[in-house]
């Protein structure tokens, strides 16, 4: 008899970020008037959407990992200005999600902008709080 070890990966996963990808919004698109990305995957759980909330704000929701970063950063090196970036629905985030928020923050700076984050959970906070992150972006705490 033989074990298998699987390493966490699946077929249905390495698709996720096809469908994640596909599911992210341009800042003048509406909502799909497909079913919700949530319901296409069948843990029931939407990986991230990113989408143009009111002028200067983008929405962001989801978790933020590598697999997602790619979407992520051409979505918001589109943006200019101080750019508003409502995190309440973000539930997780990677180094490499930070990195993309970093690389932002420095283009955005640049240019005389920056990137504010708002209605960040505790769990978020702590995170950016351990990275530094914290001395180089505005965090806006969520009401908890």
């Amino acid at each position: 008899m033989s074990a298998h070890r699987s390493s966490g990966a699946s077929p249905a996963g390495s698709a996720c970020t096809s469908c994640a990808s596909s599911s992210m919004r341009s800042s003048t698109a509406m909502r799909a008037k497909s079913a919700p990305a949530a319901s296409r995957f069948p843990w029931g759980r939407e990986m991230l959407s990113i989408e143009a909330g009111v002028p200067g704000t983008v929405r962001i929701a989801g978790r933020l990992d590598a697999a997602q970063c790619p979407t992520v950063q051409a979505y918001l090196d589109k943006l200019a200005g101080t750019v508003t970036l409502d995190c309440r629905e973000l539930k997780y985030i990677s180094s490499a999600g930070l990195g993309v928020l970093l690389k932002t923050q420095k283009r955005l700076m640049a240019a005389g902008g920056k990137l504010r984050l708002t209605e960040v959970s505790r769990h978020l906070r702590d995170i950016f709080q351990y990275s530094g992150f914290d001395q180089i972006f505005d965090i806006e705490p969520a009401g908890e």
